[in-house]
């Protein structure tokens, strides 16, 4: 994970607190709807692939968060961003001399000020083509780890985690505060708020990238989700605090396969000595509504 300066130090510092006076402090100014008190993933459960148990192990055992590229998305509007050039041609200039000294630091003023010149020659398509395919191969980059904030959500249930046979993973912000404040809350917006990007007076693309993929339709606005995004680190783990989590949400329909899968590896995780999990067991009452009790056993 790369450091942010000051935000880092803060954070470092905070951990030092006892847990009892970490939350006492984040109480008081950070717990809100942006930074909710815990975090949550819905997740599929196949006892009988492989991979899903590992997936599952990896974050239950080995307390590991994979990041994921945006290319994986499941609603391809979500990786979207419409491009424009528009401004006058010193401000161009502008933006050109400013990106030629962010790529080639090491060339002199004559080199740096003929690439500029060049690049001004060129037809705005033609920048604009190349804008839209450096967006996209630095998207591709992005490590993007997603949770939500309701453990309740029929529809999250139903969708993430295989029609309520799943489980839903919790995490207390508390307990590890470096990692867990990086998750920031998505904005839903009308589609009229999806307005093109003009480069020319743009942020830097990583900040343009990460605006992009802090936004989604309103249609999603159920989902309530929160996202880690980390520059480049698509397709790696993020190193989780173990007693980060905290709970385990086994779905209204978990089969006693599904049940013996997570008894299993919480079996691991105690094995190792790592903080111990609390095992929870959603229902659904007849609206609809989903209640989670205290399990006594996975299995």
């Amino acid at each position: 994970m790369r450091p942010i300066g000051n935000l880092d130090r803060t954070l470092a510092s905070l951990m030092r607190l006892g847990y009892r006076a970490r939350r006492r402090w984040l109480r008081r100014g950070v717990w809100s709807s942006k930074h909710p008190r815990r975090l949550y993933k819905y997740r599929a459960v196949e006892p009988g692939n492989q991979q899903s148990v590992d997936e599952l192990r990896d974050m239950v055992v080995e307390s590991l968060l994979w990041m994921s590229s945006p290319e994986g998305f499941n609603d391809p509007a979500d990786l979207q961003a419409t491009w424009v050039i528009e401004g006058s041609a010193a401000e161009l200039r502008t933006r050109i001399s400013v990106l030629v000294k962010e790529l080639e630091p090491a060339l002199s003023f004559k080199k740096r000020e003929r690439k500029v010149l060049d690049l001004m020659e060129k037809p705005r398509e033609q920048l604009l083509r190349g804008v839209q395919v450096a967006y996209t191969e630095q998207r591709r980059t992005f490590g993007v780890c997603c949770f939500a904030r309701d453990p309740r959500n029929v529809l999250m249930w139903s969708h993430y985690a295989n029609r309520h046979e799943g489980m839903c993973l919790q995490y207390e912000f508390a307990r590890d505060v470096p990692v867990l404040a990086r998750a920031l809350h998505v904005d839903y917006l009308e589609e009229a708020a999806f307005q093109p990007i003009n480069w020319v007076h743009a942020k830097n693309m990583r900040d343009a990238i990460a605006d992009t993929l802090t936004r989604k339709h309103k249609r999603w606005e159920y989902e309530g989700e929160h996202r880690i995004l980390l520059d480049g680190q698509a397709g790696t783990y993020l190193p989780v605090r173990p007693e980060a989590l905290s709970g385990l949400i086994l779905g209204c329909h978990a089969t006693e396969a599904v049940r013996g899968t997570i008894s299993n590896l919480l079996s691991e995780r105690e094995a190792r000595g790592l903080a111990p999990v609390k095992l929870w067991q959603a229902h659904m009452d007849g609206q609809t509504r989903i209640h989670i009790r205290a399990a006594s056993t996975a299995g």
